[in-house]
């Protein structure tokens, strides 16, 4: 199976976000059955300097058989879209995210009126907290398709079904939506993580995550604001700042945090780093706005970190598994009963939530249909 991706961005060893992972497993557990030609820019997201070490506009070898043609130009990337829309050995255009003008717009109409299967993963985008910001523009590009049958034919990857029936709410009811669950990061087998010793009342949190708003990192933190004291907790932030403003306003409240409450932000962290970071640390908190998946929380638990989350993920339930703690943002009570819980487990009962985080993340990765729901996506 020959598949050419469009993304925004791609380069798996930086700390990119989520449909960089998703991509980067998707390509690892296909390895040898699958060929992925990705298109790409030559930069991060908001960054102003080239990758380095990435030869722009030529097709480069990467691991997995994967290869990568970075556009550092418009002319480059029209004359990569243009040749490789036309090359029949192509099964699919697998074509992540929605509104990119050059990695998702163009690349669809390109592959549409050449007559090629397409496959479109909105990752998140058409979920209804993405219409938290720029909701018109989004409105106005969806309501255009819709009139012209920009989709017809389009076949969409949702990671659940509350994202496809999110797809087809947005896109029509006669929406071509394809399920399949994002595939984890193949890494160290159960067992193998050790954590520092936890103390009762102290505890060391993570948060690896861009700093936006979606990801909601000030919730987090007017959490930790308003935990009484007597209880000792720090919490370290990794992930570049994408949004400066609302960067600022968590800074603020970093500010005027009580005594016993520590905070520092730590900067991006190398993507193939988070397995070994999370594992330094007790408990990842991550009180995100909507994930459709959560491939940081998934990391977490199969690490043996237990989570501190919103219940707007997937990943629910996880009190009665020992695993973490899910409640909704506004809930603020909920919230603190949450975080106590956390800081006051003793050694002993950390270790046993420890590795009930980390057999619900073995259990969800051994799962045979994961691979083959990804498969079915292509068929």
């Amino acid at each position: 199976m020959k598949i050419l991706v469009f993304i925004d961005w791609y380069l798996p060893g930086t700390s990119a976000g989520g449909p960089v992972r998703s991509l980067a497993n998707m390509c690892a557990h296909f390895a040898g059955t699958h060929q992925f030609h990705i298109v790409t820019r030559n930069r991060d997201y908001c960054a102003r300097e080239p990758y380095r070490d990435i030869v722009p506009d030529r097709w480069t070898d990467m691991t997995d058989g994967v290869r990568v043609f970075y556009a550092a130009s418009t002319s480059g990337l029209v004359r990569v879209l243009n040749d490789s829309v036309r090359d029949t050995s192509f099964d699919w255009v697998y074509i992540n995210g929605v509104y990119s003008l050059f990695y998702s717009i163009l690349p669809l109409w390109r592959a549409r009126w050449s007559g090629r299967r397409v496959l479109v993963a909105p990752r998140g985008m058409l979920n209804p907290q993405a219409f938290t910001s720029k909701a018109l523009k989004k409105r106005v590009y969806l309501g255009l398709m819709h009139l012209v049958c920009g989709y017809r034919g389009v076949v969409f990857h949702a990671t659940n079904r509350e994202e496809a029936a999110h797809i087809r709410s947005r896109v029509g009811s006669t929406a071509l939506v394809r399920v399949a669950p994002n595939l984890p990061r193949r890494f160290a087998a159960l067992g193998g993580w050790v954590h520092p010793p936890k103390e009762p009342g102290i505890a060391r949190l993570i948060s690896v995550a861009r700093i936006s708003p979606e990801k909601g990192t000030l919730h987090a933190l007017k959490l930790l604001s308003a935990l009484p004291a007597g209880r000792q907790v720090s919490l370290d932030i990794f992930g570049p700042v994408y949004d400066p403003l609302y960067w600022e306003e968590c800074q603020r409240v970093i500010d005027n945090l009580p005594a016993h409450v520590g905070v520092q932000y730590k900067g991006a962290v190398d993507g193939e780093n988070v397995p070994s970071l999370l594992a330094a640390y007790h408990f990842l908190i991550m009180l995100t706005e909507g994930e459709n998946f959560g491939h940081a929380i998934l990391e977490a638990l199969g690490c043996g970190c237990p989570v501190i989350i919103s219940d707007r993920t997937p990943w629910r339930s996880l009190t009665e598994q020992s695993a973490g703690w899910d409640f909704p943002l506004g809930d603020e009570a909920r919230g603190i009963s949450a975080l106590t819980q956390a800081l006051d487990l003793s050694e002993m009962e950390y270790i046993r939530w420890s590795e009930s985080a980390q057999r619900l993340a073995a259990d969800f990765g051994s799962d045979p249909g994961l691979v083959k729901a990804n498969s079915e996506l292509f068929e």
